[in-house]
């Protein structure tokens, strides 16, 4: 799977006309007017993804379990969310076993506890031991398996930052505490409360995936990011893909607590206001034609 340069969402519509120079000249000083004004707003949204739960709270449960979430954007509009839990196993993102997993709801954020025993790259019942005591399993990491959360929009969304909540993770010998994550912004014509197979999504995906990759250090919670203009309807949270247990990399397990994002781009009230200007131009210079 490539990670391709992504879809804008943004462009200007050129209307072409052989009216007369008067309609010509109100489009012309439209198009100025507008180049001259800030072009684009876009309504701010926050997920609070932490707290509240009150079905299958616990560490384990079924697998491919969904949880919805509804937030007001600052525009006031609705925003949903489909959220789903999966694991990557004997591979990485294009090369691996892509398996759903069991999405919990903590007072951290949400984690994931991936099917199947510790030795076989899985969390076993979420409270798995590993050498050196006890080792929560419940957490979104990529010991073992890779796990990652599938966000469904039901409008278009860019990614601004969010907050990781970071749980320790026993390595080489000593208790670690990291958070890298990767985060993927696609697009897929699945509705945003259907089911999403992500590996019989990958063809549409890889045609406009974008790919950010963060490194919090020390572990910071809150992670700001640029997405570079890049929106889509699906938004997935990873814990770092390309860990390796390489020397001195840890591996990463967090709880995804909050996201914020920005929505689809609308003009501003000044932009549609100069815009009908340019309108009533182009009708008051057809009305002289006729006359």
């Amino acid at each position: 799977m490539c990670f391709g340069a992504g879809r804008s969402y943004r462009g200007l519509i050129v209307i072409r006309s052989n009216s007369s120079r008067a309609v010509l000249g109100a489009l012309a000083l439209t198009a100025a007017a507008l180049a001259a004004s800030p072009a684009l707003a876009a309504a701010i949204g926050s997920l609070d993804l932490s707290g509240g739960c009150a079905v299958n709270c616990g560490i384990d449960g079924p697998d491919g379990n969904v949880r919805n979430f509804t937030t007001t954007a600052s525009d006031g509009s609705i925003v949903n969310v489909r959220a789903t839990a999966w694991t990557i196993k004997g591979g990485t993102w294009n090369s691996g076993d892509h398996e759903q997993a069991f999405l919990g709801f903590y007072d951290g954020g949400l984690g994931v506890t991936a099917a199947g025993s510790v030795g076989s790259g899985g969390d076993g019942n979420g409270t798995g031991n590993w050498a050196g005591g006890a080792q929560g399993r419940h957490t979104t990491d990529n010991a073992g398996s890779k796990d990652y959360i599938v966000l469904q929009f039901d409008q278009l969304v860019s990614p601004s930052s969010v907050v990781l909540n970071a749980y320790d993770m026993y390595s080489g010998g000593n208790w670690t505490k990291d958070n890298d994550a990767t985060i993927l912004i696609g697009t897929v014509s699945t509705g945003w409360n259907q089911f999403l197979d992500v590996e019989a999504a990958f063809p549409d995906l890889s045609t406009d995936l974008h790919e950010i990759q963060i490194k919090t250090s020390p572990s910071s919670p809150y992670v700001g990011f640029d997405a570079g203009g890049h929106y889509g309807n699906v938004v997935i949270i990873a814990a770092d893909l390309y860990y390796a247990g390489a020397y001195r990399d840890y591996p990463d397990s967090f709880k995804l607590a909050q996201m914020n994002f920005y929505t689809s781009d609308v003009p501003e009230p000044a932009m549609l206001g100069l815009f009908g200007l340019g309108l009533i131009g182009i009708g008051a210079a057809r009305r002289r034609k006729v006359n």
